[in-house]
């Protein structure tokens, strides 16, 4: 075969390459055209407007900078709702246990669409309790959407990863004195988060 792992050659680079000197080519072919710097000018004046209002006449309606707002938070979030349910998964306690299985398989295996719409429609815009009122606008209520099926997903990936790590792991951490919550936090998240 021409390709030999040993010889250093990587066909990803090797790609990578070639897009980013097709890409250059482009800009410069664009640039280079009247047409084109006259082009790139008006794209530049108006992507602030692009980017956050909306500007009429433009076949694209602002919003990109809320869409990933939205993707941000809802990430941040579900990134920490997920390593507790992760976790939740493996504790020995069946009811957790259970609970944090069936938050995982229903949102995960639910189309993202049908959350969206369910929490949109089903969650009121406010809720009292007490004097305290909490308000939900839509942009909430997709955040936290998003934010639990990306949670389901992620907590698939940290149960796996915690049951990757060797046995022996657990076993000389206990051999060492550490309690079951300085194991998971001290030995085995630290692993399990590199792989």
């Amino acid at each position: 075969s021409m390709v030999n792992k040993n010889s250093g050659f990587n066909l990803q680079r090797l790609i990578l390459l070639g897009g980013i000197t097709l890409l250059l080519v482009m800009l410069v072919n664009f640039l280079g055209n009247p047409n084109g710097r006259e082009a790139m000018e008006r794209i530049m004046v108006s992507l602030p407007y692009i980017l956050i209002r909306n500007q009429s006449g433009w076949a694209i309606k602002g919003g990109f900078v809320m869409n990933i707002l939205i993707s941000l938070i809802s990430m941040a979030i579900a990134t920490v709702m997920g390593m507790l349910l992760g976790i939740l998964q493996l504790t020995p306690h069946k009811p957790w246990r259970s609970l944090a299985w069936f938050l995982t398989q229903f949102f995960r295996n639910s189309p993202w669409l049908v959350i969206l719409y369910f929490i949109v429609y089903s969650l009121p815009f406010q809720i009292n309790l007490g004097g305290i009122k909490l308000e939900f606008s839509l942009l909430t209520k997709a955040i936290i959407g998003l934010s639990w099926v990306i949670a389901a997903n992620i907590s698939e990936i940290v149960r796996g990863a915690i049951q990757s790590i060797p046995s022996g792991q657990w076993e000389a951490a206990k051999s060492l004195g550490y309690t079951q919550r300085q194991t998971l936090q001290l030995v085995i998240l630290p692993q399990a988060i590199r792989r």
